[in-house]
């Protein structure tokens, strides 16, 4: 009787410590996804503001072309109007 005593106590002192461990593991998993879920947030706002500096990098482009468009454009009503003055009518 005592080593069936013994036993089922080593048995306890098992399933104790295998709950432990699950708990331990259940808990792990928990912190990871929640991790997981904050690194996935993250991400996200990083493309958001990946896209919104697309964006305006595109934006300062077209007002630079339509700056240089206007420069060109009065470069060249410049040049035709010198060349009315030279050989003007």
């Amino acid at each position: 009787m005592t080593d069936t005593h013994v036993s089922m106590e080593a048995c306890r002192e098992c399933q104790k410590r295998q709950d432990e461990r699950h708990v331990h593991f259940d808990n792990s998993l928990d912190e990871l996804n929640g991790d997981l879920k904050d690194f996935w947030k993250e991400l996200k706002d990083f493309q958001r503001e990946i896209k919104q500096f697309k964006e305006s990098i595109n934006g300062m482009f077209s007002k630079l072309y339509m700056l240089i468009g206007s420069v060109l454009i009065t470069l060249l009503a410049n040049l035709f109007l010198e060349y009315l003055k030279k050989w003007g009518h």
